[in-house]
């Protein structure tokens, strides 16, 4: 089953297509809202149904409960969710931000 396959399942299975809500820091929505500026995300729903997707093939391919700054660099790369951005945002914003979103939906079993 591929990627976009397994989200799909994921979120239907749980009935997590429609849940929005992903607690996060402030600073982290600030990111977000900068990231969504980009046209990185279309809208926090877009980011927390790509969080959902990339935290269930995540989790299914063996990833533990806590992912690391390897982890989510392999996210971004695998998924080429970063394409439009320079390094620096990639690095100091991106990864941040999905490392707590990750974490987050860990915390919460959002997608699983």
């Amino acid at each position: 089953m591929d990627f976009k396959n397994l989200a799909n399942a994921a979120l239907s299975a749980t009935g997590a297509a429609g849940k929005t809500d992903l607690p996060l820091s402030g600073s982290s929505m600030s990111i977000l809202t900068d990231l969504i500026g980009k046209g990185v995300f279309k809208d926090k729903g877009d980011f927390i149904q790509f969080v959902i997707k990339a935290y269930t093939e995540y989790k299914v391919s063996g990833g533990s409960a806590q992912p690391t700054q390897s982890d989510v660099s392999n996210i971004i790369q695998k998924t080429g969710v970063g394409s439009s951005l320079n390094t620096s945002d990639i690095d100091g914003k991106l990864a941040p931000l999905l490392t707590e979103a990750l974490q987050m939906a860990g915390k919460t079993k959002i997608g699983l």
